[in-house]
Formats: structure tokens, C-alpha cells, sequence
């Protein structure tokens, strides 16, 4: 049975996920985005804000607007928010609240426009989640690949010799390899579910540890456990940080997914026990890096 916590969560997210809208308007309106309070899910597994360091991540492949002309601008965005906001912002009206820009007229010129743009969302955004959301737009990438030095599973161990039976998040599963040192792994299968839709969420999981290692086994099946898990980008993240923090001893920990995209938008939660374990490029308002294959 679902915590009253949880029952909160799910009726802000009903504001517009699961429900099918017929009139998209195009036209700026801040009133769209939709607020909800971290401290809901972090209360009831047992997570403190100041557990982590970490930003939310966020690229909109569908930044548009016009000049005063009607001459129409087509970006890539990227969006800060820091994992302390009091607030996060539900990804459908992320949407709609970026759809509503693609017919407003910004400025007499290109750059006038992108400007009054950028000053526009970094404003609503951080009113939003009541706390300092940094905004940029790109018209390129930096070409730039990121955490490169992490491993892919499937490179460490044999995944065709372990059997994968539980679907349900469970901590239980990770074990100590009885080994410390570092480690840069990389899982590029996660999927859990979005908790209103039902849909599947996908991403590439980036796990950076210092002290006791986990068996690679046991981290492989906890990963694979959140398979028919129901909750946002961001509190999967830090449920995967919460859990290895507690069943390992660990010195330095981050935890970054790279989630697909879905209507323009992927969420890119990071946490760390320090920002420098975060791949700098990353978290750099000011560079956009390449895409990972699945994003």
C-alpha cells in the first residue's frame, strides 16, 4: 500500500500525465509547470537532503521562439537544477510549458530574442523550484563524449551466467566483493516506469565508487530489480545512491543516469558524496556534450 507521501506525489503528477490534451496552446504561460517536493519521496526511504551533492540535468531538444519578424529559432537548452531545490519539476509540463514558447515574438533580432529567452525560463525556473536554476541554449554540440573511463557491465563480468529474478527495487541484493579499491562502471539497461503513466523509462547508468566494491553480480541484479520499479528519473537516482550508501562502506560514491529522451526532453539526474566525482562536462551549464547512443 502506497504512503500518504507517495499518494501526493502521484496527484500533483496528475495534473496533466495520463491525460490526453487536445488543445496544445501555443502561447508562453509559467502557471504550466508543475512543482513537487522532494522531500516526499526522500521521507520515506529514509533520504537526506544532505546525503549528496548533484544536479538534475535536464536537454530540450525543442527550443523554439521567434524574433519580432516571426522568424522562427530552433535550439537545444540545457537546464540546471541543483539537487537541494525545495522542489523538482514534472517532466509532462517541463513540456508544455516550453511548447507554449514556440509561437512568442522575443526581440527585434536573433540575439535580443535568445537573450529575453534564456532570462524567460531561468526566471520561471527558479521561482519554481525555489532554488538558483541555471539555463542555456546551444546551437551545436562540443562534441564532446563523457565519462569516458567507466566500463560497460558486460565487459567485467559474464552476465549470461547470473540469473535475474527479482523486478522490484530490493537493496538486499547488493553484496560486498570483500574487495576495496575504485570503481567506474557503466549499465547501459536500466528501465524503470514512470509512476503515473505506466510507461518505461530507459537509461544509461553511470556508478563511480571509492571503498568497499560491491560483486559485480549483486550490482548488476539490483540494477536489473528496478525493472517494474514506478517512480520519477530523479528519485530512482537517488534510491540507487541511498542504497549503495547504506549497504557498502564507501568513501567517495556518484550516480549519474543519462535518460532517454521523451518529447524533446531527457532528465540527467547526478548525484555524489563530491561535485568533482560528476563528469565536469556534464554539469557545465555552458557546454553541451554528445548524446549518449541511447538518449
Amino acid at each position: 500500500m502506497k504512503s500518504d507521501n507517495q499518494k501526493a506525489i502521484d496527484e500533483i503528477a496528475k495534473t496533466f500525465l495520463g491525460k490526453r490534451l487536445n488543445n496544445y496552446e501555443s502561447r508562453y504561460d509559467s502557471s504550466l509547470l508543475v512543482p513537487i517536493e522532494r522531500s516526499l519521496n526522500r521521507t520515506d526511504y529514509n533520504i537526506k537532503a544532505d546525503d549528496f551533492m548533484g544536479f538534475d540535468i535536464w536537454h530540450n531538444y525543442e527550443c523554439s521562439f521567434m524574433t519580432n519578424k516571426g522568424y522562427p529559432l530552433t535550439l537545444v537548452g540545457k537546464i540546471k537544477i541543483p539537487a537541494d531545490s525545495k522542489y523538482f519539476i514534472e517532466s509532462k509540463s517541463m513540456k508544455l510549458y516550453f511548447f507554449g514558447f514556440h509561437m512568442e515574438k522575443l526581440g527585434e533580432t536573433k540575439e535580443e530574442a535568445i537573450h529575453n529567452y534564456i532570462r524567460i525560463v531561468r526566471r520561471d525556473l527558479s521561482e519554481k523550484a525555489e532554488s538558483n536554476v541555471e539555463f542555456n541554449v546551444f546551437e551545436k554540440t562540443d562534441n564532446i563524449d563523457i565519462f569516458t573511463d567507466y566500463k560497460h557491465i558486460e565487459e567485467l563480468i559474464d552476465i549470461e551466467t547470473i540469473d535475474f529474478k527479482d523486478f522490484k527495487e530490493s537493496p538486499e541484493l547488493i553484496k560486498t566483493s570483500n574487495d576495496k579499491g575504485t570503481l567506474k562502471v557503466s549499465f547501459p539497461n536500466l528501465r524503470s516506469n514512470c509512476r503515473v503513466t505506466q510507461q518505461p523509462d530507459f537509461g544509461s547508468l553511470f556508478i563511480g565508487i571509492e571503498g568497499e566494491l560491491p560483486s559485480l553480480e549483486s550490482l548488476a541484479q539490483y540494477i536489473v530489480s528496478f525493472r517494474n520499479e514506478y517512480h520519477f528519473h530523479e528519485e530512482v537516482t537517488e534510491q540507487i545512491y541511498k542504497s549503495l550508501q547504506d549497504r557498502l562502506k564507501i568513501d567517495k560514491l556518484s550516480v549519474c543516469n543519462m535518460f532517454t529522451r521523451r518529447g524533446g526532453l531527457d532528465i540527467c539526474p547526478c548525484r555524489a558524496s563530491s561535485l568533482d566525482l560528476i563528469d565536469q562536462t556534464v554539469i557545465d551549464i555552458n557546454r553541451l556534450q554528445n548524446a549518449t547512443v541511447y538518449q
